[in-house]
């Protein structure tokens, strides 16, 4: 466990560091399976509770209301790619990782927010990531978070095979 935790750290601090060169509030997503990875085999999934980490904090994701329409967006997705939820004995646990940041520069203090998006996916039986998508943006303040994380999460999973 601790090494699926120390990997979704560095990847979001790549992430971070990969906002600071996005000049637009469009999330720019990447979503990778490993060689080999046959996501059509797996017709199961758990959603698992992530983490939200911005200026105050860590949260617990379903505790809070970006984490609820995540895990809504993300439960909606896996559906319609045909995987069904299951309590006992899923294939694959899926999980998130949200970031947010608040930058501030200049005399006048101009602020923006960085945001960044993990989600993986983790074969039950071998312990192993078998998909993982990243997403990152700058987001405007006046915007919602949430139509910058529907939209990443939509993206994300583009290119992820339907079951059959």
């Amino acid at each position: 466990m601790a090494k699926r935790s120390g990997l979704r750290t560095a990847f979001l601090g790549a992430a971070f560091i990969g906002l600071t060169a996005c000049s637009t509030t469009t999330p720019h997503v990447t979503s990778v399976a490993p060689a080999g990875a046959h996501l059509s085999q797996y017709r199961t999934f758990l959603l698992d509770t992530g983490k939200i980490e911005d200026p105050d904090g860590v949260k617990v994701g379903n505790q809070t209301e970006v984490g609820r329409a995540l895990e809504a967006d993300v439960l909606e997705e896996l559906q319609a790619h045909g995987l069904t939820p299951a309590e006992k004995e899923p294939a694959l646990t899926f999980t998130y990782i949200v970031g947010r940041r608040v930058e501030q520069a200049g005399e006048r203090e101009w602020s923006y927010q960085e945001g960044a998006l993990i989600l993986t996916a983790v074969d039950i039986k071998t312990g192993q990531t078998v998909w993982w998508a990243h997403a990152q943006a700058v987001i405007d303040p006046k915007d919602k978070v949430h139509r910058h994380l529907k939209e990443a999460i939509a993206k994300a999973f583009a290119h992820y095979p339907h079951v059959k």
